[in-house]
């Protein structure tokens, strides 16, 4: 067989499996949480808008409400069982995961419950790993840091991604990676109760969340969310650290 004619072959054998490989971006996503969700709803819709996506996003985010709190809601479950999401992602209170021991093991018995009627629903997961608070949870840790609180974060979510085999947003590594570029602009992530975001944090949590439901590279965003122009690059950037490289395949970059 002539090397030309095998090359075409051997690219005809690979082009459909390289089709099949591509996933349709997510037409239906709920997010579910309390306040720090409810943050992003105005940003997240105008991020969507300037992408040019279709996507239909809906919240429920009652304040200060946990998991469990959501698993326990009729009107919450239903939501979930019936509203044929394509993606959902939940949001837990973050002292919740953050705390070994009782605290999580609600966070853990909240979304395991979740879990199981949203994959039954056939809707795929994510979670949303939040940040640790500006100070640190000196509420429950005496002399807590945020780097402290963020790591605890990180090991309550990561633990429920493993178990559920949940894809995982990492929010607060983005954060973190923010504190490294530039400790001002960090600082200014947070409203004045040093927890809830500020408009640069809402920006760059839709940002992590919309790059890793969309399999996006936050390089290319050119949104700016209100923000100054190099302010913005350098929330992106700090997403592009904590965020993998975007998958070929889907659901597809632009």
């Amino acid at each position: 067989m002539k090397p030309t004619l095998t090359a075409l072959l051997v690219l005809c054998l690979w082009l459909p499996m390289a089709g099949a490989d591509r996933v349709k971006p997510p037409g239906r996503v709920l997010l579910v949480g309390n306040s720090y969700t409810h943050a992003l709803r105005q940003v997240m819709a105008s991020l969507l808008k300037a992408e040019r996506r279709t996507t239909t996003v809906e919240f429920i985010t009652p304040g200060g409400a946990q998991l469990v709190r959501h698993l326990n809601t009729p009107r919450t479950v239903d939501t979930i069982r019936n509203g044929k999401w394509d993606v959902v992602v939940f949001q837990e209170q973050s002292q919740t995961p953050a705390c070994p021991g009782p605290l999580r093991n609600l966070f853990l018995k909240g979304i395991r419950g979740l879990h199981a009627i949203t994959e039954k629903s056939g809707s795929r997961i994510v979670l949303f790993n939040t940040w640790g608070y500006l100070g640190g949870d000196q509420r429950n840790f005496k002399g807590d840091t945020y780097a402290e609180m963020q790591k605890r974060l990180n090991d309550g979510y990561g633990a429920a991604a493993r178990e559920l085999d949940a894809g995982l947003a990492p929010v607060g590594d983005a954060f973190g990676e923010v504190k490294k570029i530039n400790h001002q602009l960090w600082s200014q992530l947070y409203a004045r109760d040093g927890s809830h975001p500020s408009k640069a944090g809402a920006y760059l949590a839709a940002v992590v969340i919309y790059v890793h439901v969309f399999n996006a590279d936050p390089q290319k965003i050119s949104f700016n969310g209100g923000l100054p122009a190099s302010t913005a690059e350098k929330l992106r950037a700090g997403a592009a650290r904590a965020l993998p490289a975007p998958r070929s395949g889907s659901p597809a970059t632009r």
